[in-house]
């Protein structure tokens, strides 16, 4: 006998895109069409259940008609569906889980206690670990005892594990002892938005993150997928499968004079569907000022193609050279500000780059 599910976590749905512009709607509006896709990976794939592993919801403050929203699709999931609350739609005394909103059907159960679930056709005791506040110190796999004799383990847990960077002490910890010493067959694991460990690379973890199914920003290694898991007595295969709409790209670029605005050009055109990209350039380096603004420019002018373009400059260093001064009358008052900037050692790099852009940009309006 075999068991077979989807594995997802942190559709966030109910973000705001903050900082997305005229595209901040269509992303939230993605969210909920990501959880319809994971539904249907779940029907294509003959899986016998769904887990969600937290922050279905970004909190618990979500508008009620996001809430019904969400509760009519899962209501159209052919297949059970197990979720946990997560850091963001935690299980406390305001929990949206506790809202008579959510109605989500009978084959929906959102398990906020800590208490195995035993499915008994499948013979698979399921550990449900839902946050029960936003942060926490504790693991949330602390309360899991291996006595329930089903074939099968599975736990779902939301929180960080502590091999990983950046760890938060209150983020709810998880070390790798702990994950291993279980002994499951399986951990389902949410709260990191991009995929880990990549199973097209490993399959000897018990322990793995879907990642969002749908990116949140930029940043994210490897966000947009969903996990199908496989499980036979004393084996285990995890399949990677994308799933998201929005790509969400980072494009580093070394600067210096007139090729890089060619060179940024080049790679604006070798990206795909450009209606579903979000691209933030970053740019590095040293150029002068009629390069910087060229490429202001040239980006400019990618911004209708592209759902969205960045521009990250907080890297790159403006400096005039002879070409900047030319434009402008020698001795008068622009090549005087440029020269007085340019001289001044007591300012720091950075912001005497950005003095000399605001100062080029004005003086040649």
């Amino acid at each position: 006998m075999s068991i077979r599910f989807i594995h997802t976590a942190d559709l966030q749905i109910g973000m705001t895109a903050s900082g997305s512009g005229a595209m901040a709607s269509a992303l939230r509006d993605a969210r909920v069409q990501a959880l319809e896709r994971v539904l249907a990976v779940g029907r294509e794939r003959n899986a016998d259940f769904i887990v969600i592993a937290g922050d279905l919801f970004e909190g618990n403050d979500i508008s009620l008609e996001l809430v019904r929203r969400t509760a009519s699709v899962l209501q159209s999931s052919p297949l059970p569906v197990y979720i946990i609350a997560g850091n963001h739609d935690h299980a406390g005394p305001e929990s949206i889980y506790r809202n008579n909103a959510f109605e989500p059907g009978n084959h929906v159960e959102v398990l906020l206690e800590h208490t195995p679930r035993i499915l008994e056709p499948l013979d698979l005791a399921l550990y449900p670990c839902s946050c029960l506040e936003r942060r926490s110190e504790t693991s949330p796999l602390s309360w899991i005892q291996k006595d329930v004799s089903t074939r099968f383990h599975v736990a779902i847990a939301h929180g960080s594990w502590t091999g990983g960077p950046r760890l938060q002490e209150n983020d709810y910890p998880m070390s790798t002892e702990e994950l291993e010493g279980l002994g499951l067959d399986y951990i389902a694991l949410g709260h990191w938005h991009s995929t880990y460990p990549d199973p097209d690379r490993t399959q000897s973890g018990a322990f793995y993150y879907s990642g969002t199914p749908e990116p949140t920003g930029f940043g994210e290694r490897d966000s947009g997928n969903v996990l199908f898991v496989e499980l036979d007595p004393g084996s285990r295969k995890v399949e990677k499968i994308p799933v998201a709409r929005y790509k969400f790209l980072d494009i580093d670029v070394q600067v210096s004079d007139e090729t890089s605005v060619a060179d940024i050009a080049r790679k604006f055109d070798s990206l795909d569907s450009p209606d579903i990209t979000l691209v933030r350039i970053r740019l590095k380096g040293v150029a002068g000022l009629s390069v910087h603004e060229a490429i202001h420019e040239m980006i400019e002018q990618e911004r209708s193609r592209f759902a969205l373009v960045r521009i990250d400059d907080s890297g790159m260093l403006v400096s005039p050279g002879e070409k900047d001064f030319a434009q402008f009358a020698p001795g008068g008052i622009a090549s005087v500000t440029f020269r007085l900037l340019e001289q001044s050692d007591d300012i720091d790099p950075r912001l005497r780059s950005r003095a000399l852009d605001l100062a080029y940009r004005f003086f040649k309006t």
